[in-house]
């Protein structure tokens, strides 16, 4: 009976083998397995302890192994970048420098340089509350001021019930006015003007826009070339879109017109510091404020003798001349008339070419 019992408990302890790699038995077992006592039910325990000190060292190596494998990324083993786990960025807290904000002397720094307030998207003037070398409160002379640049499509400027064509880039004039260095900032897909010391900013114009002004010009050819006669109808520099400084102003007509007699020679200059004779502005619904209050008040200002104030989403044409120090409507068409509009009264036009027919 207990020959049978023995047999059993040696096959129960001898069903766990050894894998490879767990390590052979150690001195230990070795003695313990040395010191098993002739009582059958002392020997079983002795072999099953023995056999569970193998298992527990099978395991521990399990364990090593299986901590190694999940410690492998892509900085010390095989696998790509995507196979890491999320980790949690550090915080690192370090005390403030006092040191020099451009770098250590010998050192050119790496501090970046403001971008003109013409490029940026906001604006937030931040004043100190504190002066470095005094505890005495400082009070702030500057308001804070946000504002955005036209985030659309070129194209959408003068159609009704878009965003403004035009906007101001924005600064308190109190604090700085808009320099022509401010201006050269400004991308070449839009058109800049500098009015009161503010950077306004415009797209560039849409189909009816253009069209308008392409047709005004070329309705207007015929006085673009030296006059041959008396009853040449020439004698003027018309221009598309240059840039005029009027004083500390700096526009942009749509068109502007020159008497030949007034600036005899057109040089290849950036822009004209003489006001021109003639202007014409191409009037958008988001524009109107801007063209008919702010720049007809330069216009007069600088003695410009006429202007035309063209909308071609409403087909009509506005003609003003300057008597002494304010405007005076000299006409105003529409739709599909056939005008003879100062100063360019020698010629008979017809406006309903202006118009893009949708």
């Amino acid at each position: 009976m207990r020959d049978a019992q023995l047999s059993n408990w040696w096959g129960l302890v001898a069903l766990p083998p050894l894998r490879s790699g767990a390590g052979a038995e150690t001195e230990k077992d070795h003695a313990c397995t040395q010191e098993i006592s002739p009582c059958p039910s002392c020997a079983a325990q002795a072999v099953l302890t023995v056999a569970l000190c193998q298992e527990i060292a099978r395991l521990h190596a399990e364990v090593k192994r299986l901590q190694a494998q999940l410690a492998q990324t892509s900085g010390n083993s095989h696998k790509p970048p995507s196979s890491d786990p999320p980790v949690r960025a550090r915080i690192r807290v370090r005390e403030l420098s006092i040191g020099q904000r451009d770098g250590q002397p010998g050192h050119r720094g790496t501090t970046r340089s403001l971008l003109p307030v013409a490029v940026v998207d906001e604006l937030h003037i931040c004043q100190p509350t504190h002066n470095n070398r005094s505890t005495e409160p400082r009070l702030c002379t500057h308001t804070c001021s946000l504002t955005s640049l036209p985030q659309r499509k070129r194209w959408q400027n003068s159609f009704p019930g878009k965003m403004d064509r035009a906007r101001v880039a924005g600064m308190d004039p109190a604090r700085r006015k808009a320099t022509y260095e401010d201006l050269l900032q400004v991308s070449d897909l839009l058109i800049a003007e500098i009015i009161d010391g503010e950077l306004i900013t415009s797209p560039r114009p849409s189909s009816p826009h253009a069209y308008a002004a392409s047709a005004i010009m070329q309705d207007l050819g015929p006085f673009a070339r030296r006059r041959g006669g008396e009853d040449d109808p020439g004698g003027w520099w018309i221009l598309f879109e240059p840039e005029v400084h009027l004083g500390a102003d700096i526009l942009v007509p749509d068109l502007a017109a020159w008497r030949r007699e007034h600036l005899p020679v057109l040089e290849n200059v950036p822009y004209f510091t003489r006001p021109p004779d003639w202007g014409c502005e191409v009037v958008s619904p988001s524009t109107g404020r801007l063209d008919r209050v702010r720049k007809m008040a330069i216009y007069a200002r600088e003695r410009v003798s006429h202007l035309w104030l063209v909308e071609p989403l409403l087909h009509t044409l506005e003609v003003y001349r300057l008597e002494g120090q304010r405007w005076v409507v000299a006409g105003t068409h529409g739709e599909m008339e056939m005008v003879r509009a100062e100063p360019f009264e020698a010629i008979e036009l017809d406006i309903s070419r202006w118009w893009l027919q949708s």
